[in-house]
């Protein structure tokens, strides 16, 4: 018996999913405390994406297959990024691992017999952040949010302003993640007139 077997209907199914989505969403990207691992979360998602697939109609325009992370905490000034932070693509099998191959051949106008060498690495889980850089200055930094809007960290004394200068006449933004030793450096910048609820 599968747990989707447990629900009377898709919809119910999904309604949960959602819901739990919803709770692991706010718990990971809001208080920075998730409950569960990647995997089992990834799971989740993926099982709401597969009856959505069988179910389109059911598709709404917030459900979390529809959106990344969490919105800011309304204690901190909030930054809209000039390109959205979407979520990368995964595979849990060789079949859709061989589908991505496919996909990235037909995208290349490569025949299917063709090799393509690829370059794999361990998956590091740090701040997803989006650093937007003025004429070779680092001027803002902001984490991934909701993908639309994060949070605006203050950068004036951190090692990436003291490192990252470069003449470039461009607005550019970059998307990375920053793990633990530089997850130390960031402060948000709180809202004037808010209080701050959420740990930081």
């Amino acid at each position: 018996m599968t747990i989707s077997s447990l629900f009377d209907t898709p919809e119910e199914r999904i309604a949960a999913l959602r819901e739990q989505i919803h709770h692991h969403n706010y718990r990971y990207y809001v208080l920075d405390s998730p409950e569960v691992s990647d995997a089992e979360y990834d799971r989740l998602l993926r099982e709401l994406a597969d009856l959505e697939a069988e179910h389109p109609e059911l598709v709404t325009p917030d459900s979390p297959t529809q959106r990344v992370g969490a919105p800011p905490a309304e204690a901190f000034e909030s930054f809209r990024h000039r390109v959205p932070m979407l979520s990368l693509s995964n595979c849990f099998s060789i079949a859709e691992l061989r589908a991505f191959d496919t996909r990235v051949k037909r995208m290349l106008n490569r025949s299917p017999d063709q090799a393509i060498a690829y370059v794999t690495e361990l998956k590091i889980d740090g701040l997803g952040v989006s650093l937007t850089y003025e004429r070779g200055r680092l001027v803002a930094g902001a984490t991934r949010g909701d993908g639309t809007e994060g949070e605006l960290y203050d950068l004036t004394d951190d090692p990436l302003q003291r490192h990252n200068r470069w003449d470039d006449p461009a607005l550019r933004s970059v998307r990375d993640d920053l793990v633990d030793d530089l997850r130390r450096h960031l402060r948000p910048v709180r809202h004037p007139r808010l209080p701050v609820e959420a740990p930081v």
